[in-house]
Parts: structure tokens; C-alpha cells; sequence
């Protein structure tokens, strides 16, 4: 499989009128593949959104961030926004993310108008009409009003309005957390159904695991802007080998109410993040911490400990 964003030894940091930085992003590696679902997920807190827009061009960042074969720049404004157009995005709250003052048609249109894509009038309502029918809604929505929607139909709508440049990538920041279950279910479905329509790649955001764990081909566990646990899916779920994915997996209620499990308290204090980690993000917590923890030089890196899986170096024999 093909690589379409490869990431590395990257970080972002936010400059505070107090002169302290906070720290939002601190060293990540990651590679995502075409065609596949990466499950972002952690506590809030972690960095999943901050590595979402820094991906987007919204943060300046230090490393190195390749997508679709081109080298991101902070200050390159002209290839961001040629990356951007190749980009789709959907937010957490649909209500908040449509302006309540535009038509559902002219939600849709804004992208193409951004982005100069020159169609004629034929060619714009047919565009119009795929994307309503890519979402399973009917085209009559095109002259609704976001308030005269539900929150699921607006959600979809905001999946149309991600897809309809055709991109190869669309992040997902909480695209389901606001919705009540049976809808989630269904903009889940819609979703996994859109991604094989248009041969997209999905980075999905979320701090729910049930949700990562139905949608996700891989998993990235973060944890104070650090990736702790990468892999596919089932191994991380069926085999975690990180301390913080351990604690994060026992704390899923299981399906059975009969069924009891002790869920894994953390100890330890949380750092702040304005304080700078050298070495290990997890000492402070750690429930098991040998030498390398407390290695205040050590390099941060993922290893790997099974076939698609791997473990933070410092955290792999913390088990």
C-alpha cells in the first residue's frame, strides 16, 4: 500500500502571552496508507485535533510532515492551499461547523468557489445532487437552512461538503459524539460506505473506543502529544502492551452487565503542559518504570514488537 501522509519527529508548540509554551505535539512518527481507517484516540488533552489541523497547514510545526508526495512548509502558503483542496474535513458539532445564514446549496458550492473550480452551471447542480445522494439525502435539502435539519442530517451534510472536491483524505475530528446512538450507528455505516464510493483515507478522531475500534483498519493511542501504541486494530484491542493503552481498554464497559472488570487506575501525576519532557511522556505515571523512564535523553521512538504493531521504546518492557 502506498503511503499518503508520513510523519516524523514532529512537534507543535503555542506560544503563551506569560512566555510559557504549551506543549501540544511532542515528537510524533506516523505513516498513513491510502485507502485505510487510522483511529486517533486518547485522552482530551492528548494532541488527536492539534495533529488533525497541524495536517491541515492551521499550526506551525517543527519536523517533517510529507502528504501526497509533497513536503509541508509552514510559510508555503501556496502548497497548503493546493494540499488543502486534496483535503476534506469533518467537525465535531454540525450545527456550529454550517453557517446558519446559507442555504444548504451554498454550504456545498463554498468549497469549489474556494478552491476556483471552474464548472458551469450544469456541471455545479450535478455536483450538487452526487454529494446529497453520496450521504443518502434527498436533493429538496439543497434550499433547507441547517436549523431546518436534524443533527444527523446536518452531520451528513457535512460529509458531503468534505467529499464533494473529490479528495484522497479526510480527517474527522469527534465526527459522532454529539449524536444519539442510533444515528451514530448510521453516520458510521454512511461513512465506511462513502470511504469505498470515493477511495478515500480516514484519520478518525475520537476518544471513544467503541467507535474507533468499529471504524479503524489501525489505532494510534496518544498520550500528552506522543504516540504510545500504534498498530492494527484487533492487536491493539486484543493485545495492548502499553501501561496507558491497558488502563484506556479497561475502562470499556463489557457487553455482558453480568461480566466483571477490574478497570486499571493510574497513579501519578499528569505533567503540565507547559512543561517540556525530556525523555519518557509516561514516567510520572508509569506503573512499572525501569531505568529507560527515567532516561531523561532517551530519543523518543516507536519499536516494534509484534507485525504491525508497535510500542514507544521507552514503554515497551513496562508492561
Amino acid at each position: 500500500m502506498k503511503k499518503l501522509v508520513e510523519i516524523s519527529n514532529l512537534f507543535v508548540e503555542f506560544k503563551q502571552t506569560n512566555k510559557l509554551s504549551v506543549h501540544a505535539i511532542n515528537g510524533v512518527d506516523l505513516n498513513i496508507f491510502e485507502n485505510e481507517t487510522i483511529g486517533i484516540i486518547g485522552e482530551s488533552g492528548s494532541g488527536k485535533s492539534t495533529l488533525g489541523k497541524t495536517l491541515l497547514g492551521v499550526n506551525n510545526f517543527e519536523g517533517n510532515i510529507t502528504i501526497f508526495d509533497k513536503k509541508l512548509e509552514n510559510k508555503d502558503q501556496k502548497l497548503l492551499r493546493k494540499i488543502r483542496k486534496e483535503i476534506g474535513v469533518v467537525f465535531q458539532e454540525p450545527f456550529e461547523s454550517l453557517n446558519p445564514r446559507m442555504k444548504i446549496k451554498d454550504i456545498l458550492a463554498e468549497p469549489l468557489l474556494i478552491h476556483n473550480v471552474k464548472l458551469s452551471s450544469i456541471e455545479l447542480n450535478d455536483k450538487l445532487n452526487k454529494s446529497l445522494e453520496s450521504v443518502n439525502l434527498d436533493i429538496s435539502q439543497l434550499n433547507k437552512y441547517p436549523s431546518q435539519l436534524s443533527g444527523g442530517q446536518q452531520q451528513r451534510i457535512g460529509i458531503a461538503r468534505a467529499i464533494i472536491n473529490n479528495p484522497k483524505f479526510v480527517i474527522l475530528d469527534e465526527p459522532t459524539s454529539s449524536l444519539d446512538l442510533a444515528v451514530r450507528n448510521n453516520v458510521l455505516k454512511l461513512l465506511k460506505q462513502v470511504q469505498k464510493e470515493y477511495n478515500l483515507t480516514y484519520m478518525f478522531i475520537s476518544h471513544d473506543i467503541h467507535t474507533i475500534k468499529n471504524i479503524s483498519d489501525k489505532i494510534a493511542v496518544m498520550y500528552l502529544g506522543g504516540i504510545m501504541e500504534y498498530g492494527d486494530t484487533k492487536k491493539i484491542i486484543n493485545n495492548p502492551q502499553h501501561p496507558y493503552t491497558k488502563a484506556l481498554l479497561s475502562s470499556i464497559l463489557p457487553t455482558d452487565p453480568e461480566v466483571k472488570q477490574d478497570q486499571i487506575k493510574l497513579k501519578g501525576e499528569i505533567p503540565k503542559v507547559t512543561t517540556k519532557i525530556k525523555g519518557c511522556l509516561f514516567s510520572s505515571r508509569c506503573p512499572n518504570p525501569t531505568i529507560s523512564c527515567r532516561e531523561k535523553s532517551l530519543e523518543r521512538k516507536l519499536i516494534q514488537v509484534g507485525e504491525n504493531h508497535f510500542v514507544d521504546q521507552c514503554c515497551a518492557e513496562c508492561k
